[in-house]
């Protein structure tokens, strides 16, 4: 039987992406910026704007809220997601931009330790395996430094 992981893997964010692309091609970074969850977000950390220089977001997508979120805090940003589609598409819009993307998953983060001052689940917990799912908060806390934020945005 197959995991919710492993058919995300095999081509589901592929087409999660391909879905919902046009939706995203419509927005533009300022409509990420003003969404609701980005909105809180960046409101509740700008007291602590100082002390975030580098982002993970874990599930990014094309990566348009986690550049928002780097514009709004003043921070450098990487995000990871399983589809490789997004991840391109994504580095090619970000050209330039202080955020770049990578093609991965949640519970096998390819980052040091203490590297992340902010790491952000945006609406992709819900998407997980419940078998890996302790991995992924795992890997989280393991690449968010001592006094770090890490920020849940999901159903």
């Amino acid at each position: 039987m197959s995991s919710q992981d492993d058919i995300f893997k095999n081509g589901e964010a592929d087409q999660w992406f391909a879905r919902n692309r046009e939706v995203m091609d419509r927005l533009s970074d300022s409509d990420y910026v003003l969404s609701h969850d980005i909105q809180l977000l960046s409101g509740w950390l700008q007291p602590a704007r100082k002390d975030i220089h580098d982002i993970l977001e874990i599930g990014c997508s094309n990566g348009q809220k986690l550049q928002a979120l780097c514009r709004e805090l003043d921070a450098s940003g990487v995000g990871i997601d399983p589809s490789g589609q997004a991840v391109e598409d994504g580095n090619i819009r970000m050209q330039g931009a202080p955020a770049h993307l990578i093609c991965g998953t949640a519970d096998a983060l390819p980052f040091d330790t203490g590297r992340f001052d902010l790491v952000y689940f945006g609406f992709c917990l819900y998407l997980m395996d419940r078998r890996t799912l302790l991995q992924a908060v795992s890997e989280a806390d393991r690449v968010l430094r001592t006094g770090g934020f890490l920020a849940i945005t999901d159903f």
